[in-house]
C-alpha cells in the first residue's frame, strides 16, 4: 500500500536567501527520509542538495522513519 506524502525542505541560496520547497512524493511504510530526499533529486529536482550518511545504519540518519499522520 502506497500513499502519497509531502515534504518540506529549507532551501539556501546566495542569490534567494532561505526557503521551504514543498515535494510530493508517493511512498509506502518503509520508505526513510533519506530514500525519499533520493527519489526526490532523482526523480523531480536534480538540484537538491543534502548529506547522507554511508547507508551502513551507523549514525541513524538513514533508519528515520516518516510518522503516521
Amino acid at each position: 500500500m502506497s500513499f502519497e506524502v509531502t515534504l518540506k525542505v529549507r532551501r539556501y541560496s546566495k542569490e534567494k536567501g532561505s526557503w521551504w520547497q514543498e515535494y510530493k512524493l508517493n511512498v509506502d511504510r518503509f520508505t526513510t527520509v533519506v530514500e525519499a530526499l533520493r527519489r526526490i533529486k532523482t526523480e523531480q529536482d536534480p538540484t537538491l542538495s543534502f548529506r547522507a550518511s554511508c547507508h551502513m545504519g551507523v549514525c541513524g540518519s538513514c533508519g528515520i522513519k516518516k510518522r503516521k499522520a
